[in-house]
């Protein structure tokens, strides 16, 4: 079918599950909860050794922004966040937490696991 409208603006989540935007497009807000925490794993994931590995720091959560964490790309991650303010999403109630300060991004193996993620390297005392 051709004609005015014959393909939706929206924005391509960098190949890890894009999300449309307009007024019938949208996800449920729980649904961009859910999806925001499976793209934080996956953004979180890296490879030791090598170079700019783990230098953005994001929020931890969409729906309790406050704590934040590092990951490689963050560009899903922003694309959902500006997905949840676009539909003003609301969050439940957020755990009354003091967040760690993240020091600075590293990439360490994961205990009980393959893989290696983006963890905060804190400051450690010998």
């Amino acid at each position: 079918m051709t004609g005015a409208g014959g393909s939706i603006a929206g924005h391509n989540g960098g190949g890890q599950g894009g999300h449309e935007t307009g007024p019938d497009a949208g996800e449920t807000c729980a649904q961009l909860e859910t999806d925001y925490s499976a793209a934080l794993t996956a953004a979180r994931k890296c490879t030791p050794g090598a170079p700019d590995q783990c230098q953005q720091l994001v929020d931890l959560s969409v729906s309790c922004p406050g704590c934040k964490g590092y990951v490689n790309d963050a560009t899903t991650l922003n694309t959902i966040a500006t997905e949840w303010k676009t539909q003003d999403c609301k969050a439940g109630v957020c755990p009354a937490i003091a967040c760690i300060a993240p020091g600075t991004g590293v990439c360490q193996s994961t205990s009980g696991g393959p893989g290696e993620t983006c963890q905060s390297g804190l400051a450690t005392t010998n």
